[in-house]
């Protein structure tokens, strides 16, 4: 018989562990899960069941872009989402291809035959530091487009002289131009699906996605509106794709002299307005990227969103401005493929 009742308070917090047994969290942990099936757990701890998932709402409509989506999360209330680009592009500028005004972030860039429109997104490499500014690696819409060979884009930050610079060295990437190859770019050898690529500075690396249109029969084969990975990269002018089917005889300089491509050598993260889906930031490469992992977090006392993809450099988005983790402490985060936080500190 009882002899004595005692009340005892247990804290129940709920959440999942997978890496202890159960007597320990019954000490420990009481309430939390071992394992669960169609089940959601909040990074703040607790569980809540699945009932099934529904269209966010149809009337978004697609996001631009080519394959599947990679990621997708809301912010502040706010849809957005991850694809890879259909029409990438890098080249070369000439000599000192930028001109700014003293007091002003508008960077006008003479580029020709550009064939940009306003929202595009590009990126430059390899400028010299010139009036205050180093427009390298920042990722930037086309604000107004002057001509077919000038357009105009705004920095993060405003000239501290007027004139021109950048130097000779100046390449860019892009999202939004289709490549037009030389004439009669392939090779094929009979009872292979390997095709040899003739294209001249084409800047695609391993993994790379490319299709086709425009060419005649090679060796047997139509290599037509087939996206294909890129092989291999023997050099700076060529690159090899495995097409579905084997050439039935060998040839070279073949295609035609109408053959275009479109490469898809990055991912853009799109944010959804009244508008439609609006490009935030592009030319992040897609290379074995298969899926990005999010994190929010409100560190700041402004809810922000940690993106990582295994490939890239870990970025931050606070709902306006779009930025890179730093790449020069003791470790490097390049290449991370998910973050988390701990008492204000994230990982």
């Amino acid at each position: 018989m009882v002899d004595a009742l005692k009340d005892v308070t247990v804290l129940s917090k709920g959440g999942l562990f997978t890496n202890e047994d159960a007597l320990s969290l019954a000490n420990t942990n009481p309430g939390s899960a071992l394992r669960m099936l169609n089940m959601e757990v909040s990074q703040f701890g607790g569980y809540r069941r699945i009932s099934g998932y529904a269209d966010y709402d149809s009337t978004y409509g697609t996001v631009s872009g080519v394959g599947p989506v990679i990621g997708l999360w809301i912010l502040n209330g706010i849809p957005y989402a991850a694809r890879r680009n259909i029409k990438d592009n890098n080249g070369s500028l000439g000599t000192n291809p930028f001109a700014v005004t003293n007091g002003s972030a508008t960077i006008t860039v003479t580029h020709n035959s550009h064939g940009l429109v306003v929202g595009d997104r590009i990126q430059y490499s390899g400028s010299d530091t010139f009036h205050g500014m180093t427009p390298n690696g920042v990722d930037m819409a086309i604000a107004s487009v002057i001509d077919a060979n000038s357009y105009t884009v705004v920095f993060t930050s405003a000239a501290g002289s007027g004139g021109t610079g950048g130097g000779s060295s100046v390449t860019f990437k892009v999202n939004a131009i289709t490549q037009d190859l030389p004439d009669n770019p392939f090779a094929v050898s009979n009872g292979s699906a390997t095709i040899t690529v003739t294209h001249n500075s084409h800047g695609l690396a391993v993994g790379h996605k490319v299709t086709f249109t425009g060419s005649d029969a090679i060796g047997g084969i139509t290599p037509n509106a087939v996206e294909m990975a890129v092989v291999s990269v023997p050099d700076a002018n060529t690159y090899t794709v495995s097409f579905t089917s084997l050439a039935t005889s060998t040839a070279s300089g073949v295609g035609g002299t109408s053959v275009t491509a479109t490469y898809s050598q990055s991912y853009s993260i799109y944010k959804y307005t009244t508008s439609g889906w609006t490009a935030i930031a592009s030319n992040r490469s897609n290379i074995s990227v298969l899926k990005l992992r999010e994190s929010i977090n409100s560190f700041t006392g402004t809810e922000s969103v940690i993106i990582c993809d295994g490939t890239n450099t870990p970025a931050k988005f606070d709902g306006s401005t779009f930025t890179e983790h730093t790449t020069s402490d003791d470790a490097s985060p390049v290449g991370a493929s998910m973050t988390t936080d701990f008492k204000n500190y994230q990982f």
